[in-house]
């Protein structure tokens, strides 16, 4: 999949999300599809939810980076039109830069 040619998908400048597949930690780029957070891997994409947990089995989200965002009842969401200043560290807090 060439995840810069999708028109569904928009790549969230300076955005990575650290991942974890069964154990094994990862960088990926971040997209958005509205306010909605993707995480962009070999297979496709997986939208972030709430509790660090993603639309597929067995991978989670530990950390997003490079972003202001806010975390929702149905998962993290975008903030348009602010600097980056918030990250999630694991453990569930949130420490400003």
């Amino acid at each position: 999949m060439n995840a810069t040619t999708t028109p569904l998908f928009r790549k969230v400048e300076k955005g990575q999300v650290l991942i974890t597949v069964r154990g094994f930690y990862s960088q990926a780029d971040l997209y958005n599809r509205g306010e909605e957070l993707f995480a962009c891997l070999k297979q496709g994409f997986v939208r972030l939810l709430s509790g660090d947990s993603t639309t597929a089995k067995g991978i989670r989200w530990k950390a997003i980076e490079g972003i202001n965002y806010v975390e929702e009842f149905n998962g993290p969401k975008l903030v348009l039109g602010r600097p980056p200043k918030q990250l999630k560290v694991a453990g569930g807090t949130n420490a400003q830069i």
